[in-house]
């Protein structure tokens, strides 16, 4: 991993993103952890935060993705992504066997976030049905 990376946090980035679009989630986990330690305040730090726990999450990583997610959602209130984060985070948690806590994340997102992207929206309410929170 660390060959990939340069000391520029764009191109670290970006690198590290590519391992994730590409499928190589292990090599993706490591690059995000990384690019956190190295880069605690950049601009990107919320995006990477994120995606750390989408590559947990595409592992099948429930209870650590989940904690990413949290923390992503918790650090970065404000981030793009944070819809998605509470989204994911309720992901998890159902693959951890925790419907209940699930819902109430859905619920939550739901409540806070009425001008995300109908996308993340729709999923929300799909995942609602399917975990039996309505």
């Amino acid at each position: 991993m660390n060959e990939l990376l340069t000391g520029e946090p764009q191109s670290d980035y970006n690198a590290i993103y590519g391992l994730m679009v590409g499928g190589n989630y292990p090599a993706a986990t490591e690059g995000f952890d990384t690019f956190l330690g190295m880069y605690p305040d950049h601009e990107l730090t919320a995006n990477a935060q994120h995606w750390l726990g989408e590559s947990l999450l595409a592992q099948r990583q429930y209870e650590n993705a989940a904690q990413a997610f949290l923390k992503s959602y918790t650090d970065f209130p404000e981030s793009e992504l944070a819809p998605e984060s509470l989204l994911k985070l309720g992901t998890a948690l159902t693959g951890m066997g925790n419907a209940p806590a699930a819902c109430e994340t859905y619920e939550q997102l739901l409540a806070n976030f009425q001008f995300a992207a109908p996308a993340v929206l729709e999923q929300a309410k799909v995942q609602q049905k399917r975990d039996n929170c309505l």
